[in-house]
């Protein structure tokens, strides 16, 4: 945050024995900064790259756990003959490594990598087949190319004389003291932590905004702003006041005529807190014509075509000036917003610790959303029972035969990912939390949100816009996952403790609305429609996606899908077989022409 000489990089301590770069925030560098000053440490620059360098100089590896923000960084210490790289608590930036002929490659995007001579080694064969059949691909360190790796999340290696050693810097701790608390405590330390969180990210010296659709996250999100705007002692940087000052304009996708658009909520909203409204409304047409541009952003194919809208929001921001948004992610998966994961476990964990009567009481007040299922709820009982070793195995029983159905087969000639790496937890604490918050902290590391924010991060990168995450704060995150369930789930509310923390300055509409909406696109019309030219196209010849399915029997479905029989084919698996076809022969073409 220094847009003078003083902050460029790559940034040389003073004796030269030490070299940063660094991509990223580090927000709350004012505070790390003082406390530095008041212990004789000097600077000559205001940016928190400086701040790093310093805190790096004064605390060695040890500050990265003082660090608040989102960063990838790699560091040359002279001194002690070692690289240092390491990358935020979450993943929230992207940070990727390979070894070419003894060089060591590192670089926040895959495309860095592979323009190094004999990088591109081909593409992970297990990684392509994984994210067809299941929409799997940042749930680990490998990527969709050979040998070309991502730097694991609240991790930090060392390199020093070619040997490797990775060490991690955060794991979450469990402290259930916290549930003894009364409720209406914890909602206002909710409020309070979720409240410095929005202002720390807005400290910045260029314009900022918003996402905002008509949901929870967001709309929290931009209300908060909106009454920090009306203090005159929200910080003491200068920073935020500034961005209070400048801040008026929201950014929207809406879907005029489909049943999930939100244009009337987001009307309101804006009306209410009297912000400049930005809306785009995708076609598409103009999606198909983004396709290939925003894979080869992405490096990686993406769960849904989401992205194609989220990179059209970027470039709105970018053409009205704004190079800084905060956005909602990270909510749901903290906090349990979506109902058709959360629901099953937290109902069987009331059977299991014996409450009947409100097993009844909540089941019935979930029961109008659509969006989970019964069945779910034995077999989560089921899979808290037996041995966490087993239950690989009873995922595979479980859900194998409902993959098979959803595939429709056309996978079936080739050897399918086993389950048991789709079914690991990743946190040494995750025999202390609850059966809802294992769940959800699986799909905090490993099953929906890297996904997400390596999306947020391509498509807002492309267009020079920063992305902020307020929920994706350390302090939100340890003290969501050392809540109780009742808090995030109750009375057939998702992301309960929200709700209550936020209900004095969100109309009732928002805050009461139990219908949860995703963050989604009608894509389905659309491959009947503006895309089938492109989809007819994209598999009549040789295909990428060859070695990976059963082409023929793909070819079929797809002409019987076309024709208007949805049960060929699921919408969700053609998608990915669309977007790994163009994906992978974007790069393969790239580096032929290399």
């Amino acid at each position: 945050m220094d847009l003078t000489p003083g902050g460029h990089q790559p940034m040389f301590s003073d004796d030269g024995s030490i070299v940063l770069s660094f991509n990223g925030e580090i927000y709350n560098f004012v505070e790390l900064k003082a406390e530095l000053e008041a212990r004789g440490v000097r600077f000559r620059s205001r940016c928190d790259t400086e701040v790093l360098l310093r805190a790096y100089e004064y605390w060695g590896e040890d500050a990265f756990n003082k660090f608040n923000g989102m960063w990838a960084f790699t560091l040359w210490d002279a001194r002690n003959r070692k690289l240092v790289a390491s990358r935020d608590r979450f993943g929230v930036k992207p940070l990727y490594y390979t070894v070419v002929d003894g060089t060591w490659i590192f670089a926040s995007e895959i495309k860095a990598i592979l323009a190094y001579p004999g990088a591109f080694r081909g593409f992970d064969e297990q990684n392509v087949l994984e994210f067809l059949t299941s929409s799997l691909i940042d749930d680990d360190e490998t990527t969709l190319f050979r040998e070309i790796r991502s730097v694991p999340p609240s991790t930090y290696l060392i390199l020093r004389d070619q040997q490797l050693t990775l060490r991690k810097f955060w794991t979450l701790r469990v402290d259930s003291p916290r549930e003894k608390l009364p409720d209406r405590s914890l909602i206002e330390e909710f409020r309070s932590l979720l409240n410095d969180s929005v202002r720390l990210r807005l400290r910045s010296d260029v314009p900022i905004g918003t996402m905002l659709s008509g949901g929870l996250d967001s709309t929290s999100i931009t209300a908060l702003i909106r009454e920090q705007s009306k203090r005159t002692d929200v910080g003491d940087s200068g920073l935020e006041t500034e961005a209070l000052q400048n801040f008026h304009h929201t950014f929207s996708a809406c879907w005029p005529g489909w049943q999930n658009n939100e244009e009337a909520e987001i009307d309101f909203l804006c009306a209410k807190f009297d912000l400049l409204s930005h809306k785009v409304y995708p076609t598409g047409e103009v999606l198909a014509d983004l396709l290939p541009k925003v894979m080869y952003s992405l490096e990686e194919p993406f769960e849904t075509p989401t992205a194609l809208v989220q990179f059209l929001l970027m470039r709105e921001a970018k053409e009205h000036g704004v190079k800084v948004v905060l956005n909602g992610h990270g909510s749901d998966e903290t906090l349990a917003g979506y109902p058709g994961f959360f629901v099953p476990p937290f109902l069987a964990s009331l059977l299991l610790s014996g409450q009947p009567l409100k097993y009844l009481r909540e089941h019935r007040a979930f029961r109008p959303s659509r969006e989970w299922k019964n069945r779910r709820v034995p077999e989560e009982l089921l899979r808290a029972l037996v041995p966490a070793s087993l239950r690989p195995r009873i995922d595979e029983l479980l859900y194998a035969g409902e993959q098979q159905r959803i595939t429709g087969g056309i996978f079936s000639a080739v050897k399918t990912p086993p389950m048991s790496r789709q079914a690991g937890v990743n946190t040494e604490a995750s025999q202390d939390l609850s059966l809802l918050n294992s769940v959800l902290w699986l799909k905090f590391t490993e099953k929906i949100l890297p996904m997400w924010l390596r999306m947020e991060d391509r498509v807002s990168m492309a267009w020079s816009v920063e992305s902020r995450l307020p929920f994706m704060d350390y302090r939100l995150v340890e003290f969501a996952f050392n809540l109780s369930d009742d808090l995030k789930l109750k009375d057939g509310y998702t992301k309960y403790i929200l709700r209550q923390a936020v209900q004095d300055i969100l109309p009732e509409r928002i805050v009461f609305n139990r219908v949860k909406q995703r963050f989604a696109t009608p894509y389905g019309r659309w491959f009947r429609g503006a895309w089938r030219p492109m989809i007819e196209d994209l598999f009549a010849g040789s295909c990428a996606v060859q070695p990976y399915l059963d082409l023929p029997l793909f070819r079929e479905k797809l002409q019987a899908y076309l024709a208007g029989n949805n049960a060929a084919l699921d919408t969700n698996v053609l998608w990915r077989v669309i977007n790994t076809e163009i994906c992978l022969k974007t790069f393969s073409e790239s580096k032929a022409a290399a």
